[in-house]
């Protein structure tokens, strides 16, 4: 699957405001238009920069809003994080190569930035729900 088809899919998660109405405050149709484009265009860095540290100054410049302020929009449209999403794709990332290949699990847990391979499996068993 190519990076932009990933992007799509993962752009395609942000969800309408007026959908939420009820757990969000209702909000003008250009303001909400102009979140869903911001959302949208950081999921596309992120997507594309999962090898990268991610920076919520930088994406929070990028949508010309304060970090904060960013991070309560796209919480609110997508359900997690900047870094939630961050760290599950590069998870997700991860458990693709254990499952397709044949590199070694120490070298991908390094590669999904992860400092030791022991951190990595905690966290997979965490995000996979497998009991040691």
């Amino acid at each position: 699957m190519t990076i932009s088809k990933l992007a799509d899919i993962f752009a395609n998660r942000v969800k309408p405001v007026a959908a939420r109405a009820n757990t969000l405050l209702r909000v003008k149709s250009d303001t909400q238009t102009f979140y869903e484009t911001i959302v949208r265009a950081a999921v596309e860095r992120i997507v594309h920069g999962l090898d990268d540290a991610l920076d919520l100054s930088a994406l929070a410049r990028g949508a010309a809003v304060s970090p904060l302020h960013f991070h309560h929009i796209f919480r609110g449209m997508v359900g997690e994080t900047p870094l939630e999403m961050h760290r599950r794709l590069r998870l997700e990332r991860a458990a693709h190569r254990l499952a397709n290949g044949n590199a070694s699990v120490t070298s991908i847990a390094f590669d999904a930035g992860y400092e030791t391979h022991e951190s990595f499996t905690r966290a997979f068993r965490r995000a996979y729900s497998i009991l040691a």
